[in-house]
């Protein structure tokens, strides 16, 4: 669960990478936090709650979702540090019985982005020692 303003770059762009480009999309290395455990239908009411409001910065929405998720299945959330008391705040009207302890991971958004690259970006060294995707 990724707040729109943590990312900054287009996935799809077929421009050069470069090693200043992980700091253009991920600018603030926010540590990566696991919320809890929470049914699929829960997750998609704060989906719903939290996107109320649209973004006038971006053409996303201002929280994303990545996966397949069911309604009645758990699933772990993750998001980043720097909003998880806004998401917390939404879950805490949701289930306002459920206590939940947030939990930080030994992963940042820079870590994340850099392995996705890694592993979705076969790229060839150039002349000038940038990237490029094949």
């Amino acid at each position: 669960f990724v707040q729109n303003e943590a990312w900054r770059y287009t996935l799809l762009s077929h421009a050069p990478l470069i090693v200043d480009d992980i700091k253009a999309v991920a600018p603030f290395n926010d540590t990566i936090v696991h919320i809890g455990s929470l049914p699929g239908r829960v997750i998609f009411q704060l989906n719903t709650t939290m996107n109320k409001v649209p973004s006038f910065l971006s053409a996303l929405p201002n929280y994303i979702l990545i996966g397949n998720i069911e309604d009645n299945e758990k699933y772990h959330l993750y998001t980043h540090d720097f909003h998880k008391d806004e998401i917390l705040q939404e879950l805490a009207k949701l289930l306002p019985k459920k206590t939940f302890m947030t939990t930080n991971t030994n992963i940042s958004s820079t870590m994340l982005w850099l392995s996705f690259v890694r592993d979705n970006w076969h790229c060839h060294n150039t002349k000038d020692s940038t990237l490029m995707p094949e």
